[in-house]
């Protein structure tokens, strides 16, 4: 992976913390720079550091996405963005939103190895390319 994809998501998910302001995770913009990380990022073998940190920001980026949308508009995001930290959870719990450290405490994912996440990775991009998941809730 490369830094510049890294450090794009993680100014995005500043200043959302910032200003709370929603259009900053819910725009076009937000989604590109997700895709563009995620497309980045090394396989497990190559660097399970990075894969890891991208997984993280990209989860993020769609838990955000997720507790500023409509209710019943929301699930995909929230599916998304559990996918995504799964195996962050596996390697740090406290890496994740408490809420879902709580949910995945409860009933440990399955889907927590790097191979799921990466597959999880692919969904998500196939999702995009296809028109399945809509980048523009602003």
């Amino acid at each position: 992976m490369t830094q510049p994809e890294l450090d794009a998501v993680r100014a995005r998910l500043s200043e959302f913390d910032r200003t709370y302001d929603r259009g900053i995770v819910l725009c076009v913009a937000a989604v590109d720079e997700v895709s563009a990380l995620l497309i980045a990022v090394p396989g497990p073998d190559d660097d399970l550091e990075s894969l890891l940190e991208a997984l993280h920001a990209a989860g993020f980026v769609h838990w955000c996405r997720y507790l500023v949308m409509d209710e019943g508009e929301d699930q995909q995001e929230f599916l998304s963005a559990l996918d995504l930290f799964a195996p962050v959870y596996s390697h740090e719990p406290e890496g994740v939103p408490d809420a879902v450290r709580s949910m995945f405490d409860d009933d440990p994912p399955d889907a927590g190895d790097v191979p799921d996440a990466l597959a999880a990775r692919a969904l998500h991009l196939l999702r995009l390319a296809v028109g399945l998941a809509d980048p523009s809730h602003s």
